[in-house]
C-alpha cells in the first residue's frame, strides 16, 4: 500500500509547509482562468497554464525542476551574467535575475514564437522591480550555424510545451513542424565575453549549441554550465566539455539537500533524478557550494 504521507516528504513541502496548504486548495478548486499569475518561492510572479506540464508543476509545487533552480541559486552570484537556454515560459529566466540583481546581466533565449510572447510578458512584470537584473530576450534557437530551421512540434505539445525540439533529418514522418530562426551563441556575444553561469535545455541540441560557442567554450569564458543529457557516460558533449578542461558533475535530490558527484562516479539515477549535469571550470566553488545543507531556492 503506497504510503499517503510519501508526497508530502518532498523538498517542495518539507521546506516550504505552506506550499501542501497551497496545493490542497488547487486540487479542489480548478484554475478559473488559462493562464494563472504564481508568485514563485524567490518573490517573482509570472503567468503559468495550470492545465500543461511545466506550469501544472509550479501551479502545485510552487516551482519547475527543482534540482536545475536550486542550482542556479547556489552558483550565481549578485552582479554576475546568467544566460538561459531553452528559457520557455521564463520560470528560470526570472531566477537568474533575481540572483543577478540589478547589477547583473541576463540573456534569454526561446525559439518558439508563442511561449516567446509568454516569456516576455512574464519578464514584464518583473521589470519594473529593482532588485532583478536586466534581461535580453531573443526569439531564436541556438546552434552551430545560422539561419532558417524547423522545430518539430511533438504529438503531446498542448499538455507539455517544453518538448519542441529542432528538427533533424531522422524526424517522423508526418510531424508537424514550425519554422524558427537559428544563431550562434558566440556571434551574438562577440570574442570579448564572460558568462558566469548558463542553462542548457534544448531536447537534445545541446551538443550543436555547444559547437556554436566554442569560441566562448575554448577561451574558458563561460564558468559554469547546467544542461541536460540523455546519452551514456561519456557522451559527445561530455568529452567535448571535459576537452575543455571542464570538470562534470551529475546532481541528484535528497529530502534535505541536492547531492553533486562527479560525474564517472555518479550514483544511479532513481525517483525524481534526471540526466542533469553541472560542467564547470571551478569545480572547487561548486562543491563548497554544494555542501550546504538545505534547499536554498526554496527558502
Amino acid at each position: 500500500m503506497m504510503n499517503p504521507l510519501k508526497p508530502l516528504m518532498m523538498p517542495e513541502y518539507f521546506f516550504r509547509p505552506t506550499q501542501i496548504i497551497v496545493r490542497l486548495k488547487r486540487a479542489f478548486f480548478a484554475p478559473a482562468r488559462e493562464l494563472e499569475p504564481v508568485r514563485l518561492p524567490w518573490g517573482a510572479t509570472i503567468l503559468i497554464r495550470p492545465a500543461e506540464t511545466i506550469g501544472s508543476n509550479i501551479w502545485y509545487y510552487g516551482v519547475f525542476d527543482l534540482i536545475v533552480a536550486e542550482a542556479i541559486d547556489r552558483l550565481l552570484d549578485a552582479g554576475e551574467t546568467a544566460i538561459d537556454i531553452g528559457a520557455n515560459i521564463g520560470q528560470m529566466t526570472s531566477l537568474m535575475r533575481r540572483k543577478a540583481g540589478e547589477t547583473g546581466n541576463v540573456y534569454a533565449f526561446e525559439p518558439h514564437p508563442e511561449i516567446f510572447a509568454e516569456l516576455s510578458a512574464n519578464m514584464q512584470l518583473l521589470n519594473n522591480k529593482k532588485q532583478f537584473a536586466p534581461v535580453s530576450l531573443y526569439n531564436l534557437g541556438l546552434s552551430d550555424r545560422e539561419g532558417p530551421a524547423e522545430m518539430e512540434i511533438d504529438p503531446n505539445w498542448a499538455n507539455n510545451r517544453g518538448l519542441g525540439k529542432i528538427g533533424t533529418p531522422n524526424a517522423k514522418l508526418g510531424i508537424r513542424t514550425l519554422k524558427i530562426q537559428l544563431d550562434r551563441l558566440d556571434k551574438i556575444l562577440g570574442p570579448d565575453s564572460k558568462v558566469d553561469l548558463c542553462k542548457m535545455d534544448v531536447e537534445g541540441h545541446e551538443l550543436k549549441v555547444a559547437h556554436g560557442a566554442a569560441h566562448l567554450l575554448s577561451e574558458g569564458r563561460i564558468r559554469d554550465i547546467i544542461f541536460e543529457d540523455q546519452n551514456p557516460y561519456p557522451s559527445e558533449l561530455q568529452k567535448l566539455l571535459l576537452d575543455g578542461h571542464y570538470t562534470i558533475f551529475s546532481m541528484h535530490h535528497r529530502l534535505l539537500a541536492p547531492l553533486l558527484l562527479p560525474i564517472a562516479k555518479s550514483a544511479p539515477m532513481k525517483g525524481r533524478d534526471r540526466p542533469d549535469f553541472l560542467a564547470t571550470l571551478n569545480p572547487k566553488r561548486a562543491v563548497q557550494r554544494f555542501m550546504r545543507r538545505g534547499w536554498r531556492v526554496l527558502m
